[in-house]
């Protein structure tokens, strides 16, 4: 691994794969490394390369690949995804939160379009009668 762990490769793999869930993936991802890396008596300089290590992922995975892929087109805050996740995790299991984001953003584009029409539509602009 890049700064000698052992285990790391799957630790990275597995916070990897739960980054999909903002914030837990990393966090979770983190702590257990932070407590493999005290663990094997890496001591400070361990704990600071592995904070090192999730910090560069984390900057990379967030203003270079996950723009890239989704773009700022959909327009869902972080606010929203975990809302998103929690809300269909509790209404279809793990189904639910595979598909929670990208319903979300389906969602949030259909109500923008129709806000928008209906902001430009006669119903809108007309004066009330009087």
């Amino acid at each position: 691994t890049i700064i000698g762990l052992d285990l790391g490769l799957i630790v990275g793999l597995t916070a990897g794969v739960l980054s999909f869930i903002p914030y837990v993936g990393t966090v979770l991802g983190s702590i257990t490394a932070i407590l493999l890396s005290l663990s094997q008596n890496a001591g400070w300089h361990g704990v600071i390369s592995v904070l090192t290590v999730f910090a560069v992922g984390q900057g990379l995975n967030d203003y270079v690949i996950q723009p890239r892929f989704l773009g700022d087109r959909v327009g869902l805050s972080a606010v929203w995804v975990i809302f998103a996740l929690f809300a269909g995790g509790a209404a279809f299991g793990f189904l639910g939160i595979m598909l929670a984001v990208p319903v979300t953003a389906t969602l949030g584009v259909i109500a923008r379009f129709w806000l928008r029409r209906y902001l430009q539509s006669p119903l809108y602009l007309d004066a009330p009668p009087e």
